[in-house]
Order: structure tokens, then sequence, then C-alpha cells
């Protein structure tokens, strides 16, 4: 398998796409995230390699020029930088399969969660597990995606299993 061949597979069997921004640098597009699976809302959740930070973008700004698909942006390059960018990012990339996109969730999900509250005209709110003992499975009363406290996380708030895919918690508004 060839360095690019690497990059081809992790997008096609990762569900991973990896790019070059003008603003952020090196960006993941992780498309197993839910709220990225089906862009519903035209918002796209990056995570920032440099730095390991989330940030939310326009779907409409993620094409070229302000977002180039690591294909795109090693065309010019000579080969000898190709080389330590992909060894570098290889390694970045290995590192975010490993652990990073773990840890991030949780920062991925506060964003989206706050993002729904603030459209909202809610104050911003923490995220926790579930906070009960037993199983609760049911589906958001916003976009009807499947909500399950024990793999989603809850709201610090009104104790709503938070939607991975919108963000949204309790019907009706989270009063905090």
């Amino acid at each position: 398998m060839s360095d690019l061949d690497y990059f081809s597979e992790i997008n096609e069997n990762k569900n991973i796409w990896i790019g070059f921004s003008k603003k952020n640098n090196w960006v993941i597009l992780d498309r197993n995230y839910r709220a990225n699976s089906h862009a519903s809302s035209g918002v796209l959740y990056f995570v920032k390699i440099d730095g390991w930070t989330v940030f939310e973008e326009n779907g409409e700004n993620w094409s070229d020029p302000e977002y180039l698909y690591i294909f795109q942006y090693f065309e010019d390059l000579s080969l000898k930088d190709k080389k330590e960018i992909i060894h570098n990012l290889k390694n970045n990339i290995e590192e975010y399969l490993k652990s990073k996109s773990k840890e991030l969730e949780y920062k991925f999900l506060e964003l989206i969660h706050n993002n729904f509250l603030n459209s909202k005209g809610y104050k911003n709110s923490k995220i926790q597990k579930t906070s009960v003992k037993f199983r609760r499975i049911s589906h958001c009363w916003n976009c009807k995606d499947t909500v399950d406290n024990v793999h989603d996380f809850e709201c610090s708030n009104c104790r709503w299993i938070i939607c991975g895919n919108c963000g949204a918690c309790k019907l009706n508004g989270c009063l905090n």
C-alpha cells in the first residue's frame, strides 16, 4: 500500500476525511460523529489536528479554496515535501484513531448541544454520562434520531439524553 493509499483507505473504510484549511491547517472531518453523517443542519464539525480542538464550519464552505482534500493539497508539492507531510499526518491520524477521537467525543457533543441550546435562546449547559442505573432508549423529539443513555450523554441541567445528531435535549426547552 502506498502512502497515499493509506489516506484513501482511512476515508473509505473509517469515514475520516483529511484535508487542509487555509484558516485551520490540517483538519479531520469525522463522519462517525452522527452530526457529520447527515449534515442536515448545514453545519459540519471538524477536528483541528494542531491542538486537537473541535470547531464548526458552515457546510457551504467545505470546498476549494477554503478546504482542500489531502490529494488536492499534494498536487503541487515536491516529493520531499510530500514525504515529510505524509509521515507527520500518518502519525497524527493514528493518534486520532487510537485515542484522540474518544477524548474529543465529549467536546464535540458539548459543542453541538450548546449550539442547539443557543439557537433556542437558552444558556450553555454541561454534559455528563447517565445519572441513572437503568437503560433508556428513545428518539430525539427534534430530528427523530435514536438516543440511548448507554452511548449518549445527558444534559446536566434537565437530565435528558442529548441527541448526538442535532444536540437537542428536553422538548420545549432546557430550563437552566
